[in-house]
């Protein structure tokens, strides 16, 4: 079975572009270009379909969309200014906020269905390189195959990150948030 990071970002937001939110696409990825090759209105019609046929399974979010993000941010107030900035883009989201990474594992641990469908990271963790956070939650079961997206303040940072799928440069604003969306998860 093909796996999410088998995709750029670019190729996700192009598979993602134009259809309507809510659907279930399933993804094949032949000769390397990936195509949408069928589409269903429930997860289980599209697993199931998958399953046969050997398909990506993912869920088309939007403005009519559900996501659960994991936020990990220390600075309170640009935390805030994010959450905004999601919850505008995605009018049902539900946006996890940790001061540490230290924090958000202690939560995912306890929360008996963590699912999540992208974490967010800043660059600028305390205690920890932003890389070793990133290995440190990607090895947990529900974040595997996670999109991760890490906050930095410049190219310089971004070219130190490990395991990123994107990148938002600060200030962050509405037009990054809705580039870095066609990433969410939903398997």
């Amino acid at each position: 079975m093909p796996d999410r990071s088998q995709l750029t970002a670019e190729q996700l937001q192009n598979v993602l572009a134009g259809s309507r939110p809510g659907v279930w696409l399933i993804v094949a990825l032949e000769s390397g270009d990936p195509q949408v090759i069928a589409q269903s209105d429930t997860e289980a019609t599209a697993r199931a379909f998958a399953s046969v046929r050997g398909g990506l399974v993912i869920r088309a979010v939007g403005a009519a969309g559900e996501a659960r993000i994991l936020l990990i941010e220390p600075d309170h107030l640009h935390g805030n200014w994010l959450a905004v900035l999601l919850r505008q883009a995605i009018e049902r989201c539900d946006v996890l906020q940790y001061p540490t990474v230290v924090q958000a594992l202690a939560s995912l641990r306890t929360d008996e269905h963590p699912r999540i469908d992208l974490v967010i990271v800043s660059y600028a963790l305390p205690f920890m390189h932003v890389s070793e956070a990133l290995e440190r939650l990607r090895a947990m079961e529900c974040l595997r195959h996670t999109p991760f997206v890490v906050t930095v303040a410049s190219e310089g940072e971004a070219q130190q990150v490990k395991g990123a799928a994107a990148f938002l440069f600060r200030p962050v604003d509405e037009v990054q948030i809705g580039r870095v969306l066609g990433l969410v998860r939903a398997d």
